[in-house]
């Protein structure tokens, strides 16, 4: 196992991790250290920073957000299996909710009717695993005011996904 290092509250981070990269590398070729961030934006900042100091041109390090760390993480582990995209994504909720009664998309054939609300159902159900929201706190939800309600069936996608 690697060394743990103690970063003070004090240090700028982006700074301790260039500087650190520096310490270890050769100055010029970095693309074999890997750096995880808990998103994509320190990475701008970070090869900026290295930049900034180096003055010339060099190999960055890979720098992954956690999200894309956990699937190179786990593509080595299962190879060919990748993130479904979301357009894939909608596709399948689209064939499950298509068969569920009560709902306005039941015995649709038509996709493109379904993709507007598709892709957010898509997003609202990624955010609720990124929460952790277990089956038990979703038990028991009521749809309130009668369903989707005037203006969010598959007869006005058209006029809520044109852009104004």
């Amino acid at each position: 196992m690697g060394k743990i290092i103690e970063i003070p509250f004090s240090r700028n981070l982006i700074e301790f991790v260039a500087e650190r990269l520096f310490e270890e590398g050769d100055g010029h070729d970095f693309s074999s250290s890997t750096i995880v961030f808990t998103h994509q934006r320190p990475a701008l900042y970070l090869r900026r920073v290295m930049a900034e100091k180096l003055g010339h041109p060099f190999f960055p390090p890979r720098i992954f957000s956690m999200d894309e760390f956990m699937a190179f993480l786990a593509s080595g582990s299962a190879p060919g299996v990748g993130r479904i995209n979301n357009l894939d994504s909608a596709y399948l909720l689209f064939q499950v909710v298509k068969d569920i009664a009560d709902n306005p998309w039941q015995g649709s054939s038509s996709f493109r009717e379904f993709l507007f609300w598709g892709l957010k159902l898509e997003r609202v159900l990624e955010d609720l695993d990124l929460e952790l929201v277990g089956d038990d706190k979703l038990k028991g939800l009521e749809l309130v005011g009668g369903g989707l309600g005037t203006g969010s069936g598959p007869e006005s996608r058209a006029s809520d996904a044109s852009p104004g």
